[in-house]
Parts: C-alpha cells; structure tokens; sequence
C-alpha cells in the first residue's frame, strides 16, 4: 500500500459542523479545476476538502490544486506515491475526513453554490440526503433532468421499493452522517456497489432525496460507457468501480 505526502492548509471554521468533501482523482487536471471550482465557491463555508491524486501522470494535477490552495486554506493536498487503484482513493478520502459530514464530490461532475447548504438544512435525523441531478453530456451538448427516487426519510420500506424501481448509483454522491458510513473504509467493493451503498443506507440510517435539481452528473463522451468494477487483465487500473464514477 502506497504512502501519500500531506501538503496540507488550515482548515477554516465556524459554528455551523463540518462538511468533509472527499475527491479522489486520477489524471484529470480540467476536470479537477472544475470541480474544485464548484466546493470552493458553496454557500456552505464550513469545509475541509480533501484532494487525493491517485500518483496522475504529468504535474499538471498538482499544479491545479496548488493553485487552489494558495488562496483557500481548507484544501488537504495527498499525492500517492503508486496507483492504489479508485476503490484505495475512494476509501483514502473517507479516512482522512474529520467533520461530522462527509461527501465524495467526482472530478467530473457539478454542483450548484447552493448543493451543500440545503442538504445539510433537510438531512434532519437521516443518514444521507441527496437532490435531483441532470445529466450533462458535455461533447453533446445538452442537459436531461432526471428525478432520483422519492425517498422521504420517513417510511424504509416504501423508500426501498422506490428505490429498487428507480436504481441510481449517483446517490452516493450525497451528502452523509460521517458515522454512518465509517463501515465503507473496510468495504470490499464489486459492480453495482454503489447501489447496496445506497440501499443499506435507506435500510439502516435512512435516505431524504429532495427534489431541487443541485448536481450535475458529467458525461465527457459521445455516450455512456458502463465501467465495470472487474477487470480483464492489462486493463488499465484507473477504469471506475461505481457507474457514477467516469
């Protein structure tokens, strides 16, 4: 298992609790700038964001969060010496996160200034809480409102029949108890697993979708390419386990 080097800001607080915002990334330094774009500029000030490049090829990755952190100070900066592979980078966040919430936030996807503010205003008593999202095709051009299933947080048996007829593997890219998720650190990981995060938070914690469209899930090809969690062998290691994660 390969070390990372912490280049670390200070962490900025205030009274409201802390949101942790994981991001793993790998070789994607335009991706990367957008999404840091997207944490930096939350409602939500209260964050630590936590940036692990999974040893990208070039130091273009670098320069962008380094150019980040020298004017938001919540940054943490890890560089793995080796490619662990996107489930080690997935854990590697959850683990270095410290606030009572935690969300991983993808280096090709959006949200809007507003995304974090309002689910930390309805998560109440739940697990996790997530909006609507869009799909954006952006070598297409365009834009499809989806609706994710309707889970009110109220009723785990209704909202696990919702959700099993509606699957969206994007619910992990919610926002989490941090508590409620420490069990993914240990997790071994296969296709589809994003979805039993997502129905074992409903089961065990509960699940609120709201019904504001905040997150943009990013498409960078002509269509969707499904990415499966096992590989062939000499595949590249970098391919994304969760069919969330391009």
């Amino acid at each position: 298992m390969g070390k990372a080097m912490d280049i670390s800001g200070t962490t900025q607080t205030d009274k409201r609790p802390l949101v942790s915002v994981g991001i793993p990334t790998y070789n994607r330094p335009e991706g990367l700038r957008r999404t840091l774009n997207c944490i930096t500029g939350q409602t939500y000030k209260n964050l630590e964001i936590i940036v692990s490049d999974n040893c990208s090829l070039g130091p273009e990755t670098e320069r962008v969060v380094r150019e980040f952190m020298g004017r938001d100070s919540r940054i943490q900066f890890f560089q793995q010496n080796e490619n662990m592979g996107v489930a080690f980078n997935f854990q590697f966040v959850l683990e270095k996160a410290t606030g009572e919430y935690f969300m991983w936030a993808a280096d090709d996807d959006e949200w809007l200034p507003e995304f974090i503010m309002t689910n930390i205003n309805n998560i109440g008593g739940a697990g996790s809480c997530m909006t609507n999202y869009i799909t954006r095709n952006r070598i297409l051009n365009f834009d499809r409102y989806n609706k994710k299933p309707c889970l009110t947080g109220n009723d785990r048996y209704n909202d696990l029949k919702s959700f099993l007829f509606n699957l969206y593997p994007g619910m992990v890219y919610g926002l989490h108890r941090r508590v409620t998720i420490k069990w993914v650190e240990k997790s071994s990981f296969f296709d589809f697993w994003d979805c039993f995060f997502s129905f074992r938070q409903i089961l065990d914690n509960s699940f609120i979708v709201l019904p504001k469209y905040l997150f943009i899930s990013g498409i960078d090809n002509c269509e969707y390419i499904y990415k499966p969690y096992t590989q062939k062998k000499k595949e590249c290691l970098n391919i994304p386990l969760f069919l969330g994660i391009v």
